[in-house]
């Protein structure tokens, strides 16, 4: 049988093992309760209030290894939680890829990938070897791509860049195709045509794209349903 001490030891001990574990118990359910799962399409999005940012609502989109959207605008630029709207602002790293025994499985659905406005940074490996997308449309407001963001896409045919003053480094970023045409919108730093030629900007695209640069619109359509939108003016 315990002594009195030994007893009144193991009896605390047993306490603060249940205090711990209904703090990790608390703390499960709260992560749970950050994630918000689109219905339509299953995507998983993680918010919070930026604390960096005023605790400005904001949320990063986290899986879509499963979806199977395919030709629409299928990411959500916002959604309502408890009477409060988080603004999605980032894609996270293998969002739509898993990494398993040293390998990229990308999700082979998506085929046009539609960044909505306000998201500025697509991390690494988010999109890595999703092979079949074939169109991607950058919004005004994105700023950064991560390594291996879109590595092993290499049916990507037709990019759609909105940020008028792309950053120098994300040409590099994207796939190595021969067969890709950029569009930018009338009046950007890589519209030559129209005389706003920003050359240190500009040389950077055609190191990745040559002379498959268009100012102007990009409108992709299937039969069912338009696919793609106008690349902004």
């Amino acid at each position: 049988s315990l002594c009195p001490q030994m007893y009144k030891n193991a009896k605390g001990m047993k306490k603060s093992l249940l205090f711990l574990i209904s703090i990790l118990t608390s703390l499960t359910i709260q992560a749970q309760e950050n994630i918000y799962v689109d219905p339509v399409t299953e995507l998983k999005y993680q918010y919070y209030l930026d604390s960096n940012d005023n605790n400005a609502p904001k949320a990063k989109l986290v899986d879509g290894r499963s979806t199977a959207a395919t030709k629409v605008d299928f990411i959500l630029s916002e959604f309502v939680e408890d009477g409060i709207t988080y603004k999605v602002t980032s894609i996270g790293d293998k969002a739509f890829t898993t990494y398993e025994n040293k390998k990229y499985t990308g999700n082979t659905s998506i085929e046009y990938v539609i960044i909505p406005e306000g998201v500025t940074t697509i991390e690494a490996n988010a999109f890595n070897n999703c092979s079949n997308i074939k169109l991607l449309e950058l919004p005004s407001t994105f700023t950064t791509i991560g390594t291996n963001a879109f590595s092993g896409c290499s049916r990507l045919v037709y990019v759609c860049c909105n940020n008028t003053n792309a950053n120098l480094s994300i040409p590099s970023l994207l796939p190595n195709n021969e067969l890709m045409s950029l569009f930018v919108p009338v009046g950007s730093a890589t519209d030559s045509e129209g005389g706003y030629l920003n050359t240190a900007i500009t040389n950077k695209w055609k190191e990745r794209f040559g002379d498959r640069i268009y100012a102007g619109k990009m409108i992709a359509r299937s039969e069912e349903r338009r696919v793609g939108k106008e690349c902004r003016s």
